[in-house]
């Protein structure tokens, strides 16, 4: 299958499941996912205001200069991009075949965001942002 033709094929998924999200519990019955019994976690020790703050998310953002996740993967790509706290909205881009993202086109805080973390920061709720990392790591397998 060519990039393109698989491109448009995971758009036409993911605007179906977008509009019709039963469809989504049906795939979703069929699907095998990875279950845990329980889950690590370190209580938060100090204010927020005192902590730092990274953002991690699946969204396949990255700033326009920097390379385009690999879609062409069928295991995924695992690399993650490095995003400054200070960077612009008109800056990001999104790389993505596996969700309908054209509301995030409009308003990247929808996947990312980045504007809310500034603001959170303005109020004193949050320490600072050192930097917001993305990671995609998408699933191609789920959709041949």
């Amino acid at each position: 299958m060519t990039l393109e033709s698989r491109q448009k094929k995971n758009k036409i998924f993911s605007r179906l499941f977008t509009r019709h999200p039963k469809l989504v519990n049906l795939w979703a019955r069929h699907s095998k996912f990875v279950e845990f019994s329980d889950a690590p976690w370190t209580p938060l020790t100090k204010p927020t205001h005192q902590c730092r703050l990274s953002l991690v998310t699946t969204g396949g953002v990255h700033l326009r200069s920097q390379h385009p996740f690999d879609m062409l993967d069928p295991a995924g790509d695992p690399t993650f991009r490095e995003i400054p706290a200070e960077t612009s909205p008109e800056d990001l881009d999104i790389t993505h075949d596996y969700y309908d993202h054209t509301d995030a086109e409009r308003n990247i805080n929808v996947v990312f965001p980045v504007d809310r973390v500034r603001e959170l920061k303005s109020w004193g709720e949050i320490g600072i942002p050192i930097r917001l990392i993305v990671n995609c790591r998408y699933c191609e397998p789920c959709l041949n």
